[in-house]
């Protein structure tokens, strides 16, 4: 979704509008794939027959947990995306991308310190 997002917004589109095509460009590959791993756990989920006792926890936890990251994917991501996106100035060296997507850099750096051994 963001690989989209910032095609559109290299192409010169708005922040806003950028979001938008970004997210509904891929809506329907999204929702393919959850709906058909919900559909297909999903008499698994709802089994009452012999050895279901086994299989119907955990079918509902997979149908419920893809249930709740698709509609994160497709509804809470985005607005996420637009609120900490800060768009600098295009030119040389300048970069278009949103504060949280440098935060996983930032935490590996911090963990990759060694705090223990002290260089000369």
């Amino acid at each position: 979704m963001f690989k989209g997002i910032h095609k559109y917004l290299k192409a010169g589109y708005s922040v806003e509008e950028s979001v938008i095509r970004g997210r509904i460009e891929l809506l329907r590959v999204n929702l393919i794939v959850a709906l058909a791993a919900i559909l297909g756990l999903l008499p698994a989920s709802l089994a009452t027959s012999l050895g279901s006792d086994v299989q119907r926890p955990l079918a509902t936890v997979i149908v419920w947990g893809l249930t709740g990251s698709t509609l994160f994917t497709l509804l809470v991501t985005p607005v996420f995306y637009r609120i900490f996106i800060k768009p600098l100035p295009q030119g040389k060296g300048s970069h278009n991308l949103p504060i949280a997507a440098c935060l996983p850099f930032a935490v590996a750096q911090v963990y990759s310190l060694d705090f223990n051994n002290e260089r000369n």
